[in-house]
């Protein structure tokens, strides 16, 4: 088995364990709190996801790519991440909080400001330590760092349902424990893995910020199309409706998940190799093109049973979200592509190539969000996320296109010989079993 192959388990099984994780976290919070409670929980958990993913600056990436390219030492770069961290966290936390800190059901602004201020640091403070791991082609490590919160998550929220003290504050308590128990641990061994500090120079921290902002932008992007129609959703109707969007989103994420662990594996690779553009445009199109049929085919079969999935995972009361699964998962292939195609070419060092792409995405599911949402509700929500991720799908082919004068077919037409390989592989696998 080829590094590559090697790493990209490592990584599926460790998401196997997040999604493992967040599923039984899921099916918990979605069964023991209510609909209201929930879609809060969503609404809070998804903030701080995106604060953390602008608020970092990208510099996970960054470091990786500038420590993988010999430009910046581990020492160099702990320097940075030490210097820049406390400014990062102190904003990022009252970002949220001025967001969702007053109006938020809670039992007390203060709570909020220690769960969300906690949860923001410990998650942000990972984010950027994991661009050490990647720089130095860490995978098990950096696999251990996302996994290790989840579980944390999942078994602070199974004891709360055992002890009947689950509620949206020990809800969010979980969540910020999850980060906060790994942190330090991540610190101590990030910083003995560069062995020490080294203060960094102006121009140096300039240029990681700099380069970094390109994938902090467009992560944050991203991740925010798929969570416009849970904002847009909770300002035109009520927190039920986020939480019912929630709930289909957490679904269909599950299954992208391996879609993920390539698209990091593929970075990882890009900061450390120099790679011929002919190859790497071959490459890049060959995968991304197994990846949208194979996801394009799961996602019908899930759009049939949409509604039964999402009862059976959550329970009858969260059956309203059957038709947004099935709308997202008729788009699974294109944002499972998506996960691919762009950290290919941002671990390049192009980290502003898709900008114009992801832009296009969240202009048209802004405007189908505030559309669509006000008629049609839940359903309209979807379909805003659905086609942003489209819009995205597209709009990347036809850049590689104009860059790289690569035909549409590649990203469209799978190579005969891949598919053959792929069964071949799959076929063998199945005969060592038997």
């Amino acid at each position: 088995m080829s590094r590559f192959c090697k790493d990209v388990v490592t990584v599926v099984l460790g998401r196997s364990v997040i999604r493992a994780s967040q599923f039984v976290s899921f099916i918990l919070l979605a069964r023991f709190l209510t609909v209201e409670e929930f879609g809060w929980f969503g609404l809070i958990s998804s903030a701080i996801t995106m604060a953390v993913m602008l608020g970092s600056l990208g510099l996970r990436q960054s470091i990786a790519y500038h420590v993988g390219n010999g430009v910046l030492t581990l020492k160099q770069s702990m320097g940075s991440i030490a210097c820049l961290f406390p400014l990062l966290a102190a904003g990022s936390s009252l970002a949220v909080f001025a967001l969702y800190g007053k109006s938020t059901p809670a039992t007390s602004y203060s709570f909020v400001l220690v769960a969300v201020g906690t949860a923001v640091s410990c998650a942000l403070l990972i984010a950027v330590l994991q661009g050490i791991l990647l720089a130095t082609g860490n995978i098990k490590a950096f696999s251990l760092t996302e996994t290790s919160p989840r579980v944390v998550v999942a078994i602070l929220v199974a004891m709360f349902v055992v002890f009947g003290f689950l509620n949206l504050d020990t809800a969010l308590a979980s969540y910020a424990a999850g980060f906060l128990v790994v942190a330090p641990w991540l610190f101590f061994s990030a910083l003995k893995l560069a062995g020490g500090f080294s203060l960094p120079r102006w121009d140096q921290l300039k240029n990681l910020v700099l380069f970094g902002l390109g994938f902090a932008v467009n992560l944050f992007l991203i991740f925010g199309i798929s969570r416009i129609g849970i904002f847009v959703l909770e300002h035109y109707h009520e927190a039920d409706s986020a939480g019912l969007l929630f709930a289909a989103v957490r679904v269909n994420e599950i299954l992208l998940e391996i879609a993920a662990a390539i698209g990091i594996v593929v970075f990882s690779n890009a900061v450390q190799k120099n790679v011929e553009d002919a190859d790497f445009v071959d490459r890049t199109s060959r995968l991304a093109c197994l990846v949208f049929w194979s996801f394009s085919a799961l996602g019908v079969v899930i759009a049939l049973v949409g509604t039964q999935m999402v009862t059976l995972v959550a329970g009858e009361k969260y059956a309203g979200a059957g038709d947004a699964l099935s709308i997202l998962a008729l788009v699974l292939g294109a944002a499972s592509a998506n996960k691919v195609i762009y950290p290919a070419v941002a671990g390049r060092g192009q980290p502003f190539f898709g900008t114009p792409s992801i832009m296009l995405g969240i202009i048209f599911s802004c405007a189908a969000a505030i559309m669509l949402v006000p008629t049609k509700g839940l359903v309209g929500a979807a379909i805003a996320i659905a086609g942003g991720q489209m819009v995205i799908f597209l709009s990347y082919i036809v850049s590689f296109r104009v860059t790289y004068k690569t035909p549409l077919t590649r990203f469209l037409i799978p190579r005969m010989c891949d598919v053959r390989q792929i069964l071949s592989v799959v076929k063998r696998r199945l005969g060592r079993r038997r």
